[in-house]
């Protein structure tokens, strides 16, 4: 006969969690699924899921909010409106620039000098941008799905009035 392990996968995924902590654990992978930290986003929203004992369910969906044909837009959006807050200069000559870039070999010293050069004034608006713009998105996805989580248990008869 076959061990159930439903309850071993609750008690890992913390499925039993109130509105508010499903919520939350969704809201944290909504924020690091727009931060700027690519291919850390994974290591550290379910870091810190485990460390607060929060549904890691909801941390993966949340995860998955950022599509692919959002990435390029959001990253760019948020890094120029963070460049202009901060008064930053964007350089109007980009494309140029990547040109003269692929002049080069990609294993020579003058790629990767040229590239730093390029990259370089990018570098804080692109942490302050997306960053500022996550906890925003976070934000408004944590009130949305505890709201849509409380009325859920509420017709399901398992959220208090």
């Amino acid at each position: 006969m076959p061990r159930d392990r439903t309850p071993w996968l609750d008690r890992l995924l913390h499925l039993h969690d109130t509105p508010r902590r499903t919520a939350a654990a969704f809201a944290l992978g909504v924020f690091f699924s727009f931060t700027p930290f690519i291919g850390l986003q994974i290591l550290i929203s379910f870091g810190i899921a485990f460390l607060l004992g929060l549904n890691r369910l909801a941390v993966f969906v949340g995860l998955n909010a950022n599509l692919p044909w959002l990435i390029v837009p959001w990253y760019a959006g948020t890094t120029v409106a963070a460049a202009h807050a901060m008064g930053i200069a964007v350089p109007v000559d980009v494309s140029d620039q990547v040109s003269v870039l692929f002049s080069y070999g990609i294993f020579t010293r003058a790629f990767w000098s040229h590239a730093a050069g390029i990259v370089r004034p990018f570098v804080v608006p692109l942490i302050v941008g997306p960053t500022i713009g996550a906890a925003v998105i976070a934000t408004a996805a944590y009130f949305i799905s505890r709201r849509v989580l409380e009325r859920r248990g509420k017709v399901r008869g398992t959220v208090g009035p």
